[in-house]
């Protein structure tokens, strides 16, 4: 490959200066195939040139190699420099790392071979060591081509996961905070795709409740661990009889005001309820934004604002409602997803949910608290919640006191904003994710656990009462 390796000298010839190495530094040209960009580091993928020949366009003459830059000061600008600089198909050189290998064998990675480390103190540091020699030598289709045969590629998602990821014992990278070596949060898989998750899961919870009522021996209702992928469709493809008991668990969910959707951010859960033909509302304290300065009086709405991709399908659902109301021989249909009936708009609610706590911002104290005898919780059908954050435990006490069916899927534990809490039976302070789920199903015996189909803090707690 092209490049020099550490105990030698070196120089580069750009056009304007020559750069000399120190003994224990190396450069390197190749062409960037993939990246990714990570809160204190960055890892680029290269194709290098084998030594001497020069030849970015000859796969058989290309090597892959490793690069990673860490940023040792000043991150937010390095990671911004890295994401704009750094582009797929372009030929860069890079100089002023040191090469090194994984030296503990115990370090789960897939990557083995010597890899180089350049440390970034400063964007002065990134200018001068990240060179562009030819811009767009690779179109996308030969990235994605390399990608594929060298990388471990999410299929859901096309990001690179596993190879990037693995520091040796002497590298001094901060890891975001992980969760049994998994994300915390969104796992493998999008929010919207959890967020259908939980709405299967709560109306197959609801159909085994009037199931359980007509038919409480002579027939057997689907294990909970279906739940989840036990959508609109699938339930019409394996089990036929329970159509007519799935509509009536969605009617039985709109009563009232219908579910409310706790901490529920953006509006992903409550995205595939309306889309499942439930009510819902979205009760949730994120403060609004201003579009801009000149602009204060005009304040935007952040609860239960969707992305942007999935507010375009979000759209699209509530036009195809728009025109089956106007032509009702029109059929519905939804592309693989849960639709089966008309979809239902859903509502927002910017207020804390369950009873005051003493972290809550000074600029949002003003904001209404939905507890207790609160319109939405004397009326509603349901209550979910998808990685709550802290209201996990309002929510939870919340359900108890009003005996109204919950489920929620818990993530985050901040034991120092919750000293008080204590695993049951063994009087300890709940410091784990394991500790969280066994304090909260401890509330009530009625509560059990089931995990839902994806990686990261997956496991829902739920009960009828």
């Amino acid at each position: 490959m092209e490049a020099i390796k550490e105990d030698s000298e070196f120089s580069v010839d750009d056009d304007h200066e020559t750069v000399v190495s120190s003994d224990n530094e190396a450069a390197i040209r190749g062409v960037v195939f993939g990246k990714s960009v990570r809160s204190s580091f960055a890892s680029l993928h290269l194709a290098c040139p084998i030594q001497d020949s020069g030849d970015y366009n000859d796969d058989e003459n290309m090597d892959h190699v490793l690069v990673r830059l860490q940023f040792m000061k000043d991150n937010k600008e390095l990671r911004s420099h890295c994401r704009r600089f750094c582009k797929l198909g372009d030929f860069m050189t890079i100089r002023g790392g040191t090469w090194k290998s994984i030296a503990d064998t115990k370090v789960d990675t897939q990557w083995q071979a010597p890899r180089m480390v350049v440390d970034l103190h400063s964007l002065k540091d990134a200018t001068r060591i990240l060179r562009l020699t030819t811009p767009r030598c690779w179109n996308m289709k030969r990235c994605q081509n390399w990608q594929q045969e060298y990388l471990d590629v999410n299929p859901l998602q096309g990001k690179i996961t596993g190879l990037n990821s693995a520091l040796s014992s002497s590298d001094t990278i901060l890891s975001t905070p992980q969760l049994g070596g998994r994300n915390c949060h969104a796992g493998g898989l999008g929010k919207r795709r959890q967020g259908e998750y939980v709405t299967n899961f709560l109306v197959n919870m609801t159909m085994q409740q009037i199931f359980d009522r007509k038919h409480p021996i002579t027939h057997a209702f689907p294990d909970s661990s279906e739940w989840a992928t036990l959508d609109g469709s699938m339930t019409k493809l394996k089990f036929p009889h329970l159509l007519v008991l799935r509509q009536q668990a969605i009617d039985a969910l709109n009563g009232g005001t219908g579910v409310v959707d706790a901490a529920g951010g953006s509006g992903h859960v409550s995205m595939a309820l309306g889309l499942a033909g439930v009510q819902s509302t979205i009760v949730d304290p994120r403060p609004s934004t201003d579009p801009h300065p000149s602009r204060a009086l005009f304040i935007r709405e952040t609860v239960g604002k969707l992305p942007g991709r999935d507010r375009k399908i979000w759209n699209r659902a509530m036009h195809k409602r728009r025109m089956h109301s106007l032509q009702p021989n029109l059929e519905l249909v939804d592309d693989g997803s849960t639709m089966y009936c008309q979809p239902v708009q859903y509502s927002s609610y910017r207020a804390w949910f369950g009873k005051p706590v003493e972290f809550r911002h000074d600029e949002q104290a003003s904001l209404p608290v939905c507890e207790g005898d609160h319109y939405l919780l004397s009326n509603c059908t349901a209550i979910v919640a998808l990685h709550p954050d802290k209201a996990t435990d309002a929510i939870v006490d919340v359900a108890i006191q009003r005996q109204v069916p919950l489920v929620i899927v818990p993530c985050c534990v901040f034991f120092r904003l919750f000293p008080h809490r204590r695993r049951p039976g063994i009087d300890k302070p709940v410091s784990t994710h394991e500790d969280l789920l066994h304090f909260l199903s401890g509330k009530d015996p009625t509560i059990r656990r089931t995990t839902l189909p994806f990686e990261g803090a997956n496991t829902i707690l739920w009960s009828v009462f």
